[in-house]
């Protein structure tokens, strides 16, 4: 189709939407999607080995001085064993400062939790990881969604996760797990 005759049908058909629906189409067409934040690795341990990892050992591979609230001040994060448990971590201080809530908890194959360090829970982003057996070892997946909460900080704050899981979930668990297994 020419480029005159897509745009005439494209004004028609926003026309006969603005008809029928009002503003309100006209809004819904222009939510944003962002892409959520996918990682993936391989593991060589099994699938249960890999929760207990991620979420037991939790303070034994996060790197807490560049990813913590407290930064060189946090001395622990823990993640609760159920669902409705939590995500935090704890200063020097001893003061708990929560990073989400867990929302399904289904070892040793899914997680899912809420993950808002920092920001008010209503901003929370959505982190579902899988632990699926593979060959002789395990693959873990995790993925990052939700980005849209955040508004027009969303794209950013994306981009800044991205690099954060690759170091955090790419390099420091990856690394512990392979010498913990």
């Amino acid at each position: 189709m020419p480029a005159s005759a897509r745009l005439a049908s494209e004004q028609n058909d926003l026309e006969l939407l603005h008809t029928n629906f009002g503003n309100a189409g006209l809004v819904m067409n222009q939510q944003t999607t962002i892409d959520p934040i996918s990682k993936e690795l391989e593991l060589p341990c099994d699938p249960t080995r890999a929760f207990d990892m991620f979420t037991k050992e939790l303070s034994s591979w996060w790197p807490l001085a560049t990813h913590s609230l407290g930064g060189e001040g946090t001395r622990e994060c823990h993640m609760d064993d159920h669902v409705g448990g939590q995500i935090y971590e704890m200063g020097g201080d001893q003061v708990r400062q929560a990073w989400g809530t867990i929302k399904a908890w289904q070892p040793p194959h899914r997680l899912v939790f809420t993950f808002h360090p920092g920001r008010e829970e209503a901003t929370a982003g959505t982190v579902e990881v899988s632990f699926t057996a593979a060959g002789g070892g395990c693959r873990v997946e995790l993925e990052h969604r939700g980005w849209e909460l955040l508004g027009e900080s969303g794209a950013t704050m994306r981009d800044n996760y991205d690099s954060g899981w690759g170091e955090v979930f790419g390099r420091s668990f990856f690394e512990y797990a392979v010498e913990a297994s």
